[in-house]
């Protein structure tokens, strides 16, 4: 099973060689699908997730707490979080200035000991994008 610093690490990997998508493997932990999107500029993360069975508020509520986090960090330019009505369906948005600020936030996040607390509430589905962020011409 992979920790959180290994699949942090193998996602950089990925990411400097250019490679578009990256699997999570492992036992109890998110089975997560990567798409990186190549260039420079703000970067937006998308993260959609599905709570186990009678866990989605406790997952809604956790993940409420998270945004305030992500839009303290440095570099952060936005953070929402939307979901279903029934709470059947989470997704988290939040933009970064640039990748590099975007890596430290990972980096951060892979350490700070939340994984196991997220493996608990979720249904181990969910997926996880890195998107280039348009700007106006």
């Amino acid at each position: 099973m992979a920790t959180n610093m290994q699949f942090k690490n193998r996602f950089v990997a990925n990411c400097k060689s250019g490679a578009s998508v990256l699997s999570q493997e492992g036992g109890d932990e998110m089975n997560a699908r990567l798409q990186v999107v190549s260039g420079g500029g703000s970067k937006a993360v998308k993260i959609t997730v599905t709570p186990a069975l009678g866990k989605g508020e406790q997952l809604r509520a956790f993940l409420c707490r998270a945004i305030g986090e992500v839009r303290a960090f440095s570099g952060c330019t936005f953070a929402y979080l939307a979901h279903t009505q029934d709470l059947s369906e989470l997704t988290v948005m939040h933009g970064w200035e640039n990748a590099q600020v975007l890596d430290a936030y990972l980096d951060w996040r892979a350490g700070n000991g939340d994984s196991d607390l997220v493996s608990e509430l979720m249904d181990h589905e969910g997926r996880f994008e890195i998107l280039d962020i348009a700007e106006p011409e």
